[in-house]
């Protein structure tokens, strides 16, 4: 089954493709859209930045402490090794704090998930029992998304993103890539218990809700694709790509209920202020980021005299032969 294309990702003849959008504007400046999927073949991750090249390019990547500090990895083991070490941060400081929360505030909905996932775990590799308990143990801190998103590089037989871009010691020196995403302190250092824990507030309470339903969901998704052959789950894990962000489209909000606020927004207004400042001192900026953020961006860009005049195809990845 192939879906009807969004407009920045499209499968056709079992090839999933993201579709860059070249912008120019009346007075000369040119703006390059480049949606990435996270996990696709080596190749596709090599020839969008072969593409990128010498342009000044704003890329995403979700940072705790400084840029130059961060360590890398280059498989699913290490990944999780990875978050193992930041759950233990997080269980020093409030381990009982994280659970109460759970207990007080899951909706009946999310603790139907949860049982759905915990039930289906017992038949699954114990990878995926280690990532459900550094998902809950961190409070479902977004830097779980990376290793479940291993994982799904691993199933099908392909390449996740962070693994091949390397981000320490190859895009964050390049002088023409700008970092262009939220930078945290560490939570663990800048943990209040008063009002985040033990008197959290609504805003708090909605984005605990929302990550904990897209965590529970996506390893959920991580145990269907696992019983899959590879064809099946790449032709699956496409259409539902694409249909997430067709759906995103199509809502007013421009965004999906369940996906945490910090995801979306803050992010695409972080990319606009940094397209703004630094057409004060080039004309030509490319910007590499997440397929479903560019919808809000590209709307922005719409808006300030920018119009559509070429485009670019980059095969995520194909059936595997």
């Amino acid at each position: 089954m192939e879906t009807t294309p969004s407009h920045f990702v499209k499968y056709e003849n079992n090839a999933l493709l993201t579709v860059c959008h070249i912008y120019k504007h009346e007075d000369g400046r040119i703006l390059h859209l480049v949606p990435i999927i996270h996990t696709g073949d080596t190749k596709y991750y090599q020839e969008i930045k072969t593409y990128i090249g010498d342009k000044i390019c704003l890329y995403e990547n979700i940072t705790v402490g400084s840029i130059e500090g961060r360590e890398t990895t280059s498989n699913i083991i290490e990944s999780i090794q990875a978050m193992e070490e930041i759950a233990l941060n997080f269980d020093k400081f409030n381990k009982s704090q994280i659970k109460r929360l759970r207990r007080k505030y899951f909706t009946n909905d999310i603790r139907n998930l949860r049982r759905l996932v915990k039930k289906r775990m017992k038949t699954m590799d114990e990878k995926i029992s280690y990532i459900f308990h550094q998902c809950e143990r961190t409070a479902f801190d977004l830097r779980n998304l990376n290793t479940i998103n291993a994982s799904v590089a691993q199933i099908l037989g392909l390449s996740f993103q962070y693994h091949v871009m390397d981000y320490v010691d190859d895009i964050s020196k390049r002088k023409n890539w700008v970092h262009a995403d939220v930078q945290m302190d560490d939570p663990a250092e800048n943990f209040e218990e008063e009002t985040i824990i033990s008197s959290p507030n609504p805003e708090i309470i909605e984005d605990f809700q929302k990550r904990a339903s897209l965590m529970y969901a996506l390893l959920y998704q991580v145990m269907q694709l696992s019983t899959m052959s590879i064809e099946k789950g790449r032709d699956w894990f496409a259409n539902s790509i694409i249909t997430g962000i067709k759906q995103m489209e199509e809502s007013e909000q421009k965004t999906l209920e369940f996906i945490p606020d910090l995801i979306l927004g803050p992010r695409n207004s972080i990319v606009l202020n940094k397209i703004k400042e630094l057409f004060e001192i080039t004309n030509e900026i490319a910007v590499m980021y997440g397929a479903i953020h560019m919808i809000e961006i590209e709307n922005a860009i719409l808006q300030s005299n920018f119009s559509l005049y070429e485009i670019k195809e980059f095969m995520v990845f194909g059936q595997k032969k």
